[in-house]
């Protein structure tokens, strides 16, 4: 093998990497934005667009050497389209919370079963939930439309002319069966279609398939070199920072934040259903649970609190995010007693609660703006250890976390989950984790890498390891447990609170 491709389609922008013979670095790497709509949609055309423009720059850069393309890809994504495969409907992104009531009503009518089935807890991000929501809405007609269940599907579809996805991507899906790896009878037969309207199943990291002469002559590839539809996101990005199985979690901080492990086998939270079950390739499954509000919450932090650091960053020519993690690190744990339930845009884990909102508690006339920043940074801490808690009620006790993300690269966000956790905190500082997984799954499945072999020589070499402080993890313990007793008051208040007439927040 000379040179391998790795498409990876995420949420704000499409990336293409090159990776030579067996390397595990990037040789380039292509990268394009992508938009979406205040709903959370997204174009079809626009993402397809973007990814032959990205596979063009990288076939080039390696001189149109390449020998395989292997895909990666957002998940929980659902668009229609016509049988002749012309879009219908936008993509409707995990973003999308119009199918709340079609979550809710799903729960209750077959929750505890379909995540019994499927893995996934009953969910609006989930591609099932928001076909009943299209059919409730009347916005589709099923009779004479197929549906793709990641924005990938697409792409592959215009790239080979075939109808397919990978069983790592269509697990997001809330239809695939977790025994049989299929589409999931009840699933269909909740969502009233037939396994005829949705993609064929294929092993991705081992089922090839070929792209059409047009689209190959356009991008610069032979028409010979074999297409992987290859794996999620998720995915990717576990065995990017080298979690294969239950040791290490596998924390990451973008935009939303998710802390995940890789086992041989299926894991069920029941009856609480705290934790997701995705088939990941490599017949590993990914478990865990994924946060709305990571990185997001500092994001807002900035635009509402912090104008005097962005003054000082402009003056300075530095990053404004250094100058609020260095306010913020001034503050104590527990900063005066102030607790925020940082749920800004709701929350999918470990609490299922899309209408909660964010609680500032305990502001006092001693509290500054940087205690602020700090109760944001702990209080995605609090939420990721629940999920944390989630895994070892059932059996998971990882012994380490390794970090990645933008979020990640903050030493103050790092520490705090150390001492919120107890554990190390491993910064893997992987700046493309999900294109490095992809390759490392392509290499392992197609007899190049030996994962075995890879387990045994993990190195940790050069990566910063945050301890935990046991006397911080003293005062997070006792901040945790009230963390968990104000959501569960204010629960009660902001549902009653969003369903009287009053309600001014939509």
């Amino acid at each position: 093998m000379e040179y391998l491709l790795v498409v990876d389609i995420g949420t704000t922008n499409v990336k293409a990497g090159v990776f030579k013979q067996r390397s595990l670095r990037p040789e380039t790497v292509h990268s394009k934005p992508i938009s979406r709509s205040s709903f959370g949609e997204q174009d079809l055309r626009e993402i397809a667009n973007a990814v032959t423009d990205v596979m063009k720059g990288a076939v080039k850069s390696c001189l149109n050497r390449v020998d395989a393309v292997f895909f990666t890809s957002q998940m929980h994504g659902l668009a229609v389209i016509s049988r002749k495969g012309e879009p219908i409907s936008p993509l409707y992104t995990y973003l999308d919370t119009r199918s709340i009531a079609s979550s809710e009503r799903l729960e209750r009518e077959h929750g505890l079963d379909i995540y019994k089935e499927t893995g996934c807890p009953p969910l609006f991000i989930y591609p099932l939930v928001k076909i009943l929501w299209l059919k409730e809405a009347r916005a589709v007609k099923t009779g004479n439309v197929r549906f793709l269940v990641s924005a990938k599907d697409y792409v592959l579809l215009r790239l080979t002319g075939e109808h397919v996805t990978d069983i790592s991507t269509a697990s997001g899906s809330q239809m695939v069966n977790i025994k049989t790896r299929q589409w999931s009878r009840m699933a269909l037969d909740i969502a009233g279609i037939d396994e005829t309207m949705l993609p064929a199943l294929l092993e991705g990291e081992r089922e090839e398939i070929y792209i059409r002469k047009d689209a190959a002559d356009d991008i610069g590839l032979s028409p010979e070199v074999p297409v992987y539809p290859g794996i999620s996101d998720a995915a990717g990005h576990n065995f990017g920072v080298g979690v294969f199985g239950s040791d290490s979690l596998a924390l990451n901080i973008g935009t939303s934040a998710a802390v995940r492990v890789a086992s041989e086998h299926v894991v069920l939270d029941v009856p609480k259903m705290r934790i997701f079950n995705y088939y990941a390739g490599l017949g590993r499954w990914i478990i865990g649970g994924a946060v709305n509000n990571g990185g997001i919450l500092i994001e807002w932090y900035r635009r509402n609190f912090a104008q005097p650091e962005e003054a000082t960053a402009r003056y300075l020519g530095v990053d404004v995010f250094s100058l609020i993690e260095r306010g913020a690190s001034l503050s104590p744990p527990f900063p005066k007693g102030l607790l925020i339930i940082p749920y800004l845009s709701g929350e999918r884990f470990p609490v299922r609660d899309p209408r909660i909102r964010g609680v500032i508690y305990g502001v006092t006339l001693e509290t500054t703006t940087y205690d602020v920043a700090r109760a944001l940074m702990e209080g995605l801490a609090f939420t990721l250890r629940w999920i944390y808690d989630a895994l070892r009620e059932n059996g998971i006790d990882p012994k380490e976390v390794r970090a990645s993300g933008g979020g990640a690269t903050s030493e103050l966000w790092r520490q705090i989950i150390a001492d919120v956790f107890n554990l190390p905190v491993v910064y893997v500082g992987t700046k493309d984790a999900t294109l490095r997984g992809a390759a490392l799954v392509y290499l392992i499945a197609n007899g190049y890498v030996d994962l075995k072999d890879l387990l045994e020589r993990s190195e940790k070499g050069g990566w910063k390891v945050n301890i935990p402080k046991h006397s911080n993890y003293l005062i997070y313990k006792r901040a945790y447990q009230l963390f968990k007793e104000l959501y569960y008051l204010m629960r009660d208040f902001s549902h009653k609170y969003h369903e009287s007439d009053d309600c001014l927040i939509q």
